[in-house]
């Protein structure tokens, strides 16, 4: 038995990597897992992907950007899913899917026993990005260069310190619950780093 992953008919070939040209028309293309059940062993039935897989997509700095659970399923036994590529820049990425399989065997006097087991296929798939405004934070960065996300902060002022220039402030600011409530992902905020621009107040305080 095989897996492949067949990328959809909006997908082309180039150097042998399938290649997505991302539009203000063409946005959405199709992942399925395609199961190939020749060559399994006499007493053998009943060979199923058990519905449905999990599929995640990373950008080249092997950051999850992505994730779906639930997809679709074919009659050919594939299953399979419509991954919207809108914001995504000019790059490479990975598709990996987690999936599992079974089968009943038939076993003495008759009897039937399944099986299931676990299995885990990647593929890496190109974007060609090439709409009005050229793909945004959304897919991630592809080129090894992080996109900057700016949140501001505001906390009541309860201390002065006019000596080292520094302003102390009611709340501590905690980057986790903070970025979490306005809704980033877990994956942008430990990646996200902290920078204080604090001016010197000098004599006029």
């Amino acid at each position: 038995m095989k897996f492949t992953l067949i990328y959809g008919p909006k997908f082309y070939q180039e150097n042998n990597i399938n290649t997505f040209d991302v539009s203000d028309t063409n946005t959405a293309g199709t992942i399925k897992l395609k199961p190939d059940w020749s060559g399994t062993h006499e007493g053998q039935s009943g060979h199923k992907i058990v519905y449905p897989a999990t599929w995640k997509i990373y950008n080249q700095n092997n950051e999850q950007i992505t994730e779906q659970s639930t997809g679709t399923e074919y009659q050919d036994g594939s299953v399979g899913i419509s991954q919207s590529f809108v914001g995504y820049e000019s790059g490479e990425y990975s598709v990996k899917v987690t999936y599992r399989y079974q089968y009943f065997e038939e076993g003495p006097n008759g009897s039937e026993t399944q099986t299931s087991s676990q299995m885990e296929i990647e593929s890496v798939f190109r974007i060609v990005n090439k709409t009005s405004d050229g793909g945004d934070t959304s897919g991630g960065s592809s080129s090894g260069q992080h996109n900057k996300i700016y949140v501001s902060y505001k906390s009541k002022i309860i201390d002065i310190d006019k000596e080292n220039g520094k302003i102390i402030t009611e709340n501590t600011f905690d980057k986790k619950s903070y970025l979490g409530s306005l809704g980033y992902s877990d994956v942008i905020i430990s990646e996200a780093t902290q920078q204080k621009k604090i001016r010197r107040l000098g004599n006029r305080l």
